[in-house]
């Protein structure tokens, strides 16, 4: 008969602990929770922009046919990248902002070993983007910059 009252006394006692445990770890699993499905966001951000970035610098490296000068090849070049990125990687695309996109491409010719040009043209485009963040607004973080690069050679 003692062991029973003791166990209800204790019950007694403990009710709410689990309501309270539950709400400290709330605190705690709710933000790691958020900050997976924001950088889950992010980085399929990142995915769509690496393959855009990658159709603008074969776009880039067959602009440079259009020019009969340096400058109005890597005008037309430039030109070419930014059209194939705006058609692969929509303004506005995932909630991204539309107006802190940038998008710049390199032209760098590769040389041999006594520093003479080797006809080897490396093309790299890099570009940046700001997603929003939804949960880590709650930790301070407005939204991410998410920055690739795509590369072809000619």
């Amino acid at each position: 008969m003692k062991s029973q009252r003791l166990g209800s006394k204790r019950n007694h006692r403990e009710r709410g602990m689990a309501l309270m445990i539950t709400a400290i770890a709330m605190l705690f699993v709710v933000p790691f929770v958020g900050l997976s499905i924001d950088a889950g966001l992010a980085y399929v951000v990142r995915g769509r922009l690496s393959a855009a970035l990658d159709s603008a610098a074969l776009a880039a490296g067959r602009g440079l046919n259009l020019g009969s000068d340096l400058s109005t090849a890597q005008t037309a070049a430039i030109a070419a990248a930014t059209s194939f990125f705006n058609a692969n990687f929509p303004p506005g695309y995932m909630g991204t902002d539309t107006t802190n996109r940038t998008i710049n491409a390199t032209f760098n010719m590769q040389t041999d070993s006594n520093h003479n040009p080797n006809g080897i043209l490396v093309i790299g485009v890099t570009g940046t983007v700001s997603t929003p963040t939804y949960f880590s607004r709650l930790l301070g973080f407005k939204n991410f910059s998410v920055s690739a690069t795509g590369t072809a050679t000619r």
